[in-house]
């Protein structure tokens, strides 16, 4: 493999105020088909894991964050992205609803904490079984 490398990111489950929906994503660069997924983006040189988390919030979505919370790290190898070893920095996010995505997002939507089993989804299994304990 040639220049492999290993990418910092970091993600949010994020949850309304009332913490009964949360928000997903398609991405517009299709890295997971089309499943829903949790956004993120890398960290850049310099910033701290939840300043980062929250740049990418506020670019892509102009999502304007109330709280967050450490959740979970995860590592994963993307079928589409072989020579990269992601590791995750996932983050439970308190948030308005408010949104207005980016070029970034194919689409972004709240979805009830009650919908969540019949969505083709790519949410992190910590931030499921965080969800089932709120349902």
């Amino acid at each position: 493999m040639n220049n492999p490398k290993v990418a910092l990111i970091t993600a949010g489950i994020i949850f309304n105020k009332e913490r009964t929906k949360i928000l997903l994503i398609k991405r517009s660069d299709e890295m997971w088909d089309d499943a829903w997924s949790i956004p993120g983006g890398y960290v850049e040189h310099g910033e701290t894991v939840e300043e980062a988390l929250k740049r990418e919030l506020k670019e892509e979505l102009s999502l304007e964050t109330i709280d967050t919370k450490f959740l979970a790290y995860e590592e994963l190898i993307h079928p589409k992205k072989p020579h990269i070893q992601f590791v995750s920095l996932n983050f439970i996010v308190i948030a308005k609803e408010k949104i207005s995505p980016n070029e970034e997002i194919k689409d972004a939507r709240w979805f009830d904490l009650s919908e969540i089993a019949k969505v083709n989804h790519k949410i992190p299994k910590e931030g499921i079984e965080f969800i089932n304990r709120k349902i």
